[in-house]
């Protein structure tokens, strides 16, 4: 059975404060739809100790880099739902960290996780759809710096290399459709960076093409250079797997986005990526 978690459930499982509570939390929540409990979570994730999971989630045992795929099988998690748990873990589990980050950005992180997840589920797009008609948006949107101090228009100047005009009318139409806001000289991002891929318009299939655009451009430039990447492969799958490979990437890159983003960063990059 595939279970469907509308948004109050959601909006739980998201406001758990550790990933014992997650746990909890999405057991409660899918028991509502069928039986389900820590043998189950035990027989899917592959665990030889069927009470390992109840375990955890009483505190008396941890999860470990090596239990954690397991974990996250088991529970049955997806795409940005299962990396948020990951995070969940990471920030309380030190040895789960494949990567050395401390606990603020993997806060952030977090934080960014949250709203991704409610804006899939409750975020239409409506009129603000009229604002990425401005190719310029996604790059100033991120060079804005952190939700807390944003940035002013000479600094989004410097981070972005577009010409002040360009800026200040770029700027008036994000706070115009409620993108940003401007307190004073500053402008702040409603969060780190923009991921625009819940666009399901024209709106977005010209953005993305036009950054498509500009990515051949670069290549045909400089395909060597020593700080843009251009790669490109082809591998076989299970045509029945796609749909799970396209969120698994997704998730990927946006981790990848996530944990990369300096909001004292001095220059602005751009990332796009297609899988067919």
């Amino acid at each position: 059975m595939t279970y469907k978690f509308e948004l109050d459930s959601v909006e739980r499982l998201v406001a758990a404060t550790n990933y014992r509570c997650f746990i909890k939390t999405l057991i409660e929540e899918k028991s509502k739809q069928k039986r389900f409990g820590y043998a189950d979570i035990a027989r899917i994730g592959g665990f030889s100790a069927r009470s390992f999971p109840r375990d955890v989630t009483t505190g008396s045992k941890r999860i470990s880099l090596q239990s954690l795929p397991k974990m996250i099988r088991g529970l049955g998690l997806k795409s940005d739902l299962a990396e948020y748990f990951r995070i969940l873990v990471e920030i309380e589990e030190h040895n789960c960290r494949n990567k050395i980050l401390d606990e603020s950005k993997l806060i952030q992180i977090k934080s960014n996780l949250t709203k991704r997840i409610l804006r899939k589920r409750k975020y239409y797009v409506g009129d603000s759809d009229k604002a990425f008609t401005i190719s310029s948006i996604p790059i100033v949107y991120a060079a804005l710096g952190s939700s807390e101090t944003g940035a002013n228009i000479k600094e989004i100047c410097g981070k972005t290399r577009l010409e002040q005009a360009d800026v200040v009318n770029t700027l008036d139409m994000m706070v115009q459709k409620g993108l940003i806001q401007n307190k004073g000289k500053y402008f702040i991002a409603i969060e780190n960076h923009a991921s625009f891929d819940g666009l399901k318009s024209e709106i977005f299939k010209k953005h993305f093409i036009k950054t498509a655009q500009d990515s051949i451009t670069m290549a045909n430039k400089n395909l060597s250079s020593s700080e843009k990447l251009f790669l490109s492969s082809a591998f076989s799958v299970r045509e029945k797997d796609l749909i799970s490979l396209k969120e698994d990437l997704r998730s990927l890159l946006l981790r990848y986005i996530d944990t990369s983003e300096n909001c004292n960063g001095d220059r602005v990059i751009n990332l796009v990526a297609s899988l067919f």
